[in-house]
């Protein structure tokens, strides 16, 4: 067993105040300096210069930095919410539906460009060569120059940095896809009964964590008796690293029930935590090196992962 870190970290609970701070090794939970008690259903965090984009459900909320400087306000409504690569900006889709897509700056309001994608397009990331977009389930490179849509594949984009991007795919397999060259890598299977899908690429983009079910329970059948389900008896999840290059995966050592939130890394790439949440009071944290799960209990339900805010 290692030593716990002395991480921050940012993250999301259920019950008000939604944003709150994480001092792991001090296992403490307390307010964030910032209220977000209006977006319900925070799932990122994104930091940009000068702010941080949080996605709540269908809404993107501007939280200023430092934290405490001034309050968070909502930007618009968007199901998509993806970092530009300037450091400052995310791209956003305007808020007729119609599938314009607007990239947007926090801090002063205002948008610098704009990209028509066509009614019922998800743009699941923005890459040096375009956006990768997504209709129904067939993904496309749209070029950022002439705006023609190069086919990828069909699945959906679990994570991306820089041209490389992990897809699910139909198959149920995972698979590396470089838009930049146009390789395709697929994802060894380590022997794991169904992969999941909230994965992370570390800070300098070469290991993938991900979560996977190690015997995923049988499906329940159409005709399914909700009042009288029987009893839950957990499914064992593990914690997969994939080379980002090779498309090699390995299993780190430990079990948890269910599945596992997007796993956080710290900003050094030495230290990763999650938490599942059909596991109560407590978070998961694993070292790089040691690639061992390693429980950390709190008193009371600590909240979602989302960044480090060390």
């Amino acid at each position: 067993m290692v030593s716990i870190p002395p991480l921050v970290l940012l993250g999301y609970s259920d019950r008000r105040p939604f944003l709150r701070i994480v001092r792991l090794d001090e296992r403490s939970v307390e307010p964030a300096p910032v209220n977000l008690d209006g977006a319900a259903g925070l799932d990122s965090l994104l930091i940009r210069e000068g702010w941080i984009a949080a996605r709540a459900w269908h809404e993107v909320w501007i939280v200023p930095l430092p934290l405490g400087q001034s309050g968070a306000e909502i930007l618009t409504e968007s199901f998509d919410c993806e970092p530009d690569r300037d450091g400052i900006t995310v791209w956003v889709e305007a808020a007729d539906g119609s599938g314009t897509f607007v990239r947007v700056d926090g801090i002063t309001r205002t948008a610098s460009a704009q990209v028509e994608l066509g009614a019922g397009t998800r743009i699941d990331a923005v890459v040096p060569a375009g956006f990768v977009v997504r209709r129904g389930t067939a993904l496309g490179l749209v070029d950022g120059r002439n705006f023609g849509t190069e086919p990828i594949g069909s699945g959906h984009v679990h994570a991306s940095y820089g041209n490389v991007i992990l897809v699910g795919e139909a198959s149920g397999g995972l698979a590396l896809y470089d838009v930049g060259s146009g390789s395709r890598t697929e994802v060894d299977d380590p022997g794991v009964g169904r992969w999941q899908t909230f994965a992370s690429f570390s800070p300098d983009g070469r290991s993938i964590a991900i979560g996977a079910d190690r015997d995923p329970p049988e499906p329940l059948p159409e005709q399914t008796d909700w009042a009288n389900l029987p009893p839950y008896e957990g499914s064992p999840s593990c914690l997969v690293l994939i080379d980002a290059a090779t498309g090699k995966a390995a299993v780190a050592e430990g079990s948890f029930d269910n599945f596992a939130w997007t796993p956080v890394w710290s900003s050094n790439g030495e230290w990763l935590v999650f938490g599942a949440p059909y596991e109560s009071k407590q978070l998961w944290l694993m070292s790089f090196d040691k690639r061992v799960l390693q429980r950390v209990r709190f008193r009371r339900q600590p909240p979602m992962p989302l960044l480090d805010a060390t």
